[in-house]
């Protein structure tokens, strides 16, 4: 699962700059009033939040993947101001931040030991987890592309 969420994010972060996506950073994504530069940011965040993940304690019973992404909606507020903070940090080098927050995450996934992680919504398998990373990227990826007017990238 590392494996295929590292080259989605390469392949992501490789069409984010041959866009460019910095020549669209206010163009509106279709959720609510984001725009290119949130969602940019917000897959920032999505991959960095890896760099925070532990070993759970000896004992701890995995949130199924259904249980761990249920956790989302409640926390959406949350997660709305960690990418408006994501967003000012990258500045005007979203793909940049976005390359550096990713590879400080695979450093801090390949150092936790174990198979189940403690992560922001509780305890879950590395896989879940990884699989949790890698649709976050495919979604708001497509998210990128799906708003794009027929004549150009965006």
């Amino acid at each position: 699962m590392r494996t295929l969420l590292e080259e989605q994010y390469a392949a992501l972060a490789d069409w984010l700059d041959e866009v460019p996506v910095t020549e669209h950073l206010t163009l509106p994504v279709g959720l609510g009033d984001w725009t290119v530069r949130e969602l940019v940011a917000h897959l920032g965040l999505g991959i960095g939040l890896s760099r925070y993940v532990a070993a759970a304690e000896p004992g701890a019973v995995p949130l199924s993947l259904g249980e761990y992404v249920r956790a989302y909606p409640p926390a959406s507020e949350q997660i709305a101001e960690m990418t408006r903070e994501i967003s000012t940090r990258f500045g005007d080098d979203l793909v940049g931040g976005f390359r550096r927050t990713a590879a400080e995450a695979f450093e801090a996934i390949a150092a936790v030991l174990g198979e189940v992680f403690r992560a922001r919504r509780g305890p879950i398998t590395r896989e879940d987890y990884l699989l949790t990373r890698l649709l976050e990227l495919v979604v708001h990826g497509d998210d990128q592309t799906a708003r794009r007017p027929s004549t150009s990238a965006f």
